[in-house]
């Protein structure tokens, strides 16, 4: 698993990479 951190602005994008979960979030990471 790996978290990517983009800024853009006043906007920032966290994306939790887990090809394994899909869009799927599990307790663990919420």
């Amino acid at each position: 698993m790996s978290v990517i951190v983009e800024s853009d602005g006043l906007v920032t994008i966290v994306t939790i990479d887990r090809p394994a979960r899909r869009n799927a979030v599990d307790p663990d990471t919420a």
